[in-house]
């Protein structure tokens, strides 16, 4: 800044140089005027020569060698001006190139605040976003040492419960050992009670086997013959106009499977139709539902059974 403003100075003096320089040009004239006008002035005053043509020399040879030296002082001054011109003419250019280099040193100093500003505004803003995790983090860290906290305690409560579990199973476990060795002693001594009980009840069961074989044969033989009895009923066919009431007693013979070889009325209705239809009917509801077991159905090898339609 300095530098500049000297420089600014300098300009400022550079127009009394000109003027300086014109001063002189004006004196140097002024002097010369003043030569000439005195060598005239003595030239006149003076008592004329006696030869004209002489002093006429004499004033032309002072009035060149004035001329010669105002021209040379004239070309001293143009000259000097001429280097005050290069000189000032530097001095402006320098001028104007110290201007520029100021002007591109405060663009590079603006341009270096801009950049530093941008900078620090960026550091305030990582500085910000930094305090921000930080503090989230802090939050987070917060939260996972109240998480580890709450797991530490619900472990502690896992593995207190976990134990009272196991101190309630040994126990329950003990008592159904307990239970369990009671439950064998009790089965020990009912087996042998319930072998004292079957071998009493051996010979009984044998005595009611017969009686229990013989009624659940009689009952098995009744609904065989239910059955074939609706069997037959079933595929009989009353003839039209027959007084009711009518019954028959048939005889049937038959032959494992069901399969009849024989029936014939052996107590008749007192009607031949109703007798021939029964008969018939017989053979049509064959094979008759007989048993399976060779020992039920030997009763119904051949039977007689009273045929009653209406019962």
């Amino acid at each position: 800044m300095k530098k500049s403003s000297s420089i600014a100075a300098a300009r400022v003096r550079e127009p009394g140089r000109d003027r300086s320089f014109y001063y002189s040009v004006l004196l140097h004239a002024a002097l010369i005027v003043a030569v000439i006008v005195g060598i005239d002035w003595k030239i006149s005053s003076a008592p004329a020569p006696s030869v004209a043509p002489n002093v006429m020399n004499a004033t032309t040879v002072d009035s060149h060698q004035v001329a010669a030296e105002a021209a040379k002082l004239k070309a001293q001054e143009e000259k000097k001006h001429a280097l005050e011109q290069q000189r000032q003419q530097k001095a402006e250019e320098k001028v104007r190139a110290e201007e520029t280099r100021l002007k591109k040193l405060q663009e590079e100093q603006a341009e270096v605040k801009r950049q530093k500003e941008a900078e620090n505004r960026q550091l305030e803003t990582d500085k910000q976003r930094l305090q921000q995790e930080k503090a989230l983090a802090t939050q987070q860290k917060k939260k996972l040492e109240e998480e580890k906290q709450q797991l530490e305690v619900e472990t502690r409560e896992a593995a207190e419960d976990k134990k009272q579990r196991e101190t309630i199973a040994a126990k329950k476990k003990a008592e159904l050992d307990k239970k369990h060795a009671k439950e064998e002693q009790r089965k020990k001594e009912a087996a042998k009670a319930e072998a004292a009980l079957k071998d009493a009840l051996a010979t009984e069961e044998a005595e009611q086997a017969a009686a229990a074989q013989a009624s659940q044969d009689a009952s098995e033989l009744e609904k065989y013959n239910a059955r074939i009895a609706r069997a037959i009923e079933n595929v009989f066919v009353r003839p039209p106009g027959l007084e009711p009431g009518l019954k028959c007693t048939l005889f049937v013979r038959v032959i494992p499977g069901g399969e009849v070889i024989e029936a014939r009325v052996v107590k008749s209705s007192g009607n031949a139709v109703f007798d021939r239809q029964a008969e018939i009917a017989v053979r049509k509801a064959a094979p008759l539902p007989v048993p399976e077991e060779s020992r039920l159905f030997q009763p119904f090898r051949e039977f007689t059974f009273l045929f009653d339609p209406e019962s």
